[in-house]
């Protein structure tokens, strides 16, 4: 579940098609996928990858990419603040990760600072 908070104009969009276009306007996609099987709370990084064959493919045949990973975090996990932060300027990944793992290459296009993420956990 995603939700924006826009404090100038007083209000917050929680409706996903919504959330959607407002983040398109910021060329943000936004997407909920239905997994092709169960997944399990305590599925693993290939179980989830594997439950999304055909979205994968399709990001990385629109986007040009050659991996996929997932990033597993919740309320629990140790240094969440430093780990979210990461992830709170606009920044891309080289496709050949170095062996650190994902190094992000940040931007400094300074869009981001218009924006916070927050984490709300699953819905």
């Amino acid at each position: 579940m995603a939700l924006i908070r826009i404090p100038e104009e007083k209000r917050t969009i929680r409706n996903r098609d919504a959330v959607a276009e407002r983040l398109a306007t910021a060329g943000i996609d936004y997407e909920v996928w239905a997994p092709s099987h169960p997944l399990e709370p305590d599925a693993t990084s290939v179980d989830i990858l594997d439950a999304y064959p055909a979205e994968i493919d399709r990001l990385k045949n629109a986007g040009g990419y050659v991996t996929a990973g997932v990033i597993d975090v919740n309320a629990q996990t140790p240094n969440l603040d430093a780990i979210l932060a990461e992830f709170s300027r606009e920044h891309w990944h080289d496709d050949d990760q170095d062996s650190s793992g994902w190094s992000p290459h940040y931007t400094e296009s300074v869009v981001d600072s218009r924006f916070q993420p927050v984490c709300v956990g699953a819905v």
